[in-house]
């Protein structure tokens, strides 16, 4: 269901809306809000202060009091001055750039925004909207200002950030100044990693970048070592007893791969979000276990690493796995 705010953005669907608001597709960053698509309006108090107005005029003219017709004009005189004031708070404001931060389906992701003023500090007042979630313009340590949007996610693939609405009502909350604008900022939703998780696979999916190697278990005898507090009496040489200077022990190995394979094939008779959604749960159990893996889709494949630019891609192509260019799965 839709919120009241979000009311707003439904007839910016029309192209008469969209011409009218000077709307296009995507706008270019930077971005320079200019006069002509600014719009203003008075606001519920801003009226009922008119109203007022409109009272004090009728009175003074029915009773001819000098003094009430000053009060009228210099209040008259606030109210313009009100007008040009919000007006320009937004006038040449820029959007300088959106960063946007993924995130799990499920998850909200964070679009932040990089606004400055034309002459180098923003009036506070300013809030951002986008599908009904409003946030205030604060200034930052650089001298101009940001904001943040927390838009819900549902699916993964990629989210767009959509039309936003730039609003204020300062500096006395008579007027409220606005802009539409679509800027061209789109964020990545990773598939919900599984709650359950099977074991991290063992061997190879992809064949010849595969590497075996060993760690200790008690497969293969590998040779002898000094005694360490702690060891099985049942490995002791017992030969080496008074003999050297230290005991020995034997220790064994058990072969294993140095490279770990998350390979699409290995989940098969489950449905392919399912599957996705396994996956990511490998990627991040792999990552926490500080393993090399690699990672093999139907048509992708990424090569065996580790470390977050490693998880980062991983899950970067499982959020677009199956997904043509330009193709949007993670409304909200």
């Amino acid at each position: 269901m839709t919120s009241p705010r979000g009311l707003f953005f439904l007839p910016l669907r029309n192209p008469l809306m969209r011409r009218l608001f000077r709307l296009r597709p995507v706008e270019p960053l930077p971005f320079t809000l200019v006069a002509r698509r600014i719009y203003i309006l008075p606001t519920r108090q801003g009226l009922v202060f008119s109203l007022l107005l409109l009272g004090m005029l009728l009175g003074s003219m029915n009773y001819g009091l000098s003094m009430g017709f000053l009060f009228t004009f210099l209040l008259a005189g606030m109210v313009l001055s009100a007008l040009f004031a919000t007006w320009r708070v937004l006038l040449g404001l820029t959007l300088e750039g959106i960063d946007a931060e993924p995130a799990f389906a499920g998850d909200p992701v964070v679009f932040t925004l990089r606004l400055r003023a034309a002459d180098g500090s923003v009036p506070p007042g300013i809030l951002l909207e986008s599908e009904g979630t409003q946030a205030g313009v604060e200034a930052d340590l650089a001298g101009g200002a940001k904001t943040c949007l927390n838009l819900p996610t549902r699916e993964r693939g990629r989210r767009v950030l959509g039309p936003c609405r730039l609003f204020t009502e300062a500096p006395l909350g008579l007027f409220r100044a606005w802009c539409v604008f679509a800027p061209a900022a789109v964020a990545l939703v990773w598939p919900r990693p599984a709650p359950w998780s099977k074991p991290l696979p063992t061997g190879g999916g992809a064949g010849e970048d595969e590497s075996l190697g060993s760690q200790r278990g008690t497969d293969d005898f590998d040779g002898l070592t000094t005694y360490r507090p702690g060891e099985s009496p049942s490995r002791l040489v017992w030969k080496s007893l008074g003999r050297l200077p230290e005991p020995l022990v034997k220790t064994f190995v058990s072969p294993q791969s140095d490279v770990v394979w998350l390979d699409w094939s290995q989940l098969s008779g489950l449905d392919p979000e399912t599957r996705l959604s396994q996956l990511a749960r490998w990627v991040l159990d792999a990552d926490r276990l500080s393993v090399s893996y690699g990672l093999q889709l139907p048509g992708v494949r990424i090569p065996p690493a580790s470390g977050p630019t490693q998880r980062v891609r991983c899950l970067n192509a499982l959020a677009l796995q199956g997904m043509a260019a330009g193709e949007d799965h993670a409304s909200p």
